[in-house]
């Protein structure tokens, strides 16, 4: 018994200990390209590296994990992990502190097939559209029920029914889907013109009442700097290629 008690206690000091030499703990979204998983297992994505980035700029041990979006919104109201990088939607601008943004946008809408012409938000009626899960982007969209919407698990798998012919159109982040688009040997000729619904910035975003106002200062300044010196750019067209990887 008391060997048990020791060992718990010997447990406790050990994550004290990590959570003070490593204080600031990255959860990035599981989406291509946001992050994800290379076929040899690398996490890749250019958040998943603009988080390591912020990092290493501000003198922190890297610490970023890739978490599908159900399980990082856990993982953030638990604390085990306490910083991300979000478009500011309402709900997160709401639930966390918006410390710096990074200077890139995200365009948001409804990215059909080529042939098919959405004119305004009434067209999204007459077609099916996937929405990949934990996709949240317009208070009308998102609420609309009677929208032919087809949940998936992600935005790779949004391309490829869109390019099987299940669906008509694919919702969430355009620029996002072009690239899983491109994954799958679709280019520009084979889409439409997107509806854009709304457009976000990115923030780097921490929860709220765990870190100091000292700790929030250094992540502000990194992003700062990498973002001024042009690290953040370099990064996002890696992934996007220089029209969106451009800062907005």
């Amino acid at each position: 018994m008391y060997l048990l008690i020791a060992v718990l206690l010997i447990d406790m000091d050990s994550v004290r200990a990590t959570e003070q030499l490593n204080p600031i703990r990255f959860g990035i979204m599981g989406q291509s390209p946001y992050g994800f998983f290379s076929e040899a297992g690398i996490p890749k994505g250019y958040l998943y590296d603009i988080a390591n980035a912020v990092l290493e700029e501000a003198g922190f041990l890297q610490d970023t994990v890739i978490l599908p979006h159900k399980r990082l919104m856990s993982a953030l109201i638990a604390k085990e992990r306490n910083c991300s990088l979000f478009a500011s939607t309402p709900l997160i601008s709401e639930q966390n502190i918006l410390v710096e943004p990074i200077g890139k946008s995200v365009r948001l809408g409804v990215l059909p097939r080529a042939g098919i012409h959405l004119n305004d938000y009434e067209d999204l009626k007459s077609i099916s559209i996937a929405v990949a899960r934990g996709v949240a982007f317009h208070p009308r969209f998102d609420n609309d029920n009677t929208l032919n919407k087809v949940k998936t698990k992600n935005y790779y798998q949004d391309a490829l029914m869109l390019k099987r012919g299940r669906v008509e159109a694919v919702a969430g982040a355009i620029g996002s889907h072009l690239h899983n688009l491109k994954k799958i040997g679709w280019g520009a000729d084979n889409v439409g013109t997107p509806l854009i619904l709304t457009e976000l910035p990115i923030w780097l975003v921490c929860i709220k009442n765990d870190l100091s106002k000292d700790l929030i200062g250094r992540l502000r300044i990194a992003v700062q700097s990498l973002r001024e010196r042009g690290a953040i750019t370099d990064i996002v067209e890696d992934y996007l290629g220089k029209a969106h990887g451009e800062l907005q």
